[in-house]
């Protein structure tokens, strides 16, 4: 958890990193519902569910943040707080992120891209056609 966030554009991420300390600042290209600037005690989280598409953690923070986890960002990881619907922010350039009001609060994050939600279906029409084409080439030599 951090209690810092600096908008730095997208091609001066890199360089801000050589100069702020991630364990109290997190540097993010799109802004946050609320301006963290303090960059105080940096929170912990407690993990307790982790696998390569979700991840489910409890947090008690004193003071609005940012949780950053240690999971690379990439387009398709969706975010809960508390049951609702939340952005998932990338932090540092490589890194995601959710905002966190102040208080106790679970958070689901889960790895649902947009090629697995045309995949899936696609693939089961793949081994439906397959099967049919199978049934009716065996029933034509019979």
């Amino acid at each position: 958890m951090v209690g810092e966030v600096r908008q730095v554009p997208p091609d001066e991420v890199l360089d801000q990193l050589r100069i702020i300390d991630p364990a109290r600042t997190a540097l993010l290209s799109d802004s946050l519902p609320i301006t963290l600037d303090d960059p105080g005690t940096p929170g912990l989280a407690d993990v307790f569910y982790h696998n390569p598409q979700s991840i489910e953690i409890t947090v008690n923070r004193q003071a609005p943040g940012l949780l950053v986890l240690s999971q690379s960002w990439t387009p398709g990881w969706q975010a809960r707080l508390d049951g609702s619907s939340v952005p998932v922010y990338r932090v540092d350039h490589a890194l995601l992120g959710v905002y966190l009001p102040e208080g106790s609060h679970k958070v689901s994050l889960n790895y649902n891209p947009r090629g697995w939600q045309w995949g899936r279906p696609l693939s089961v029409l793949t081994l439906l056609g397959a099967m049919a084409a199978d049934f009716l080439l065996r029933r034509r030599r019979a």
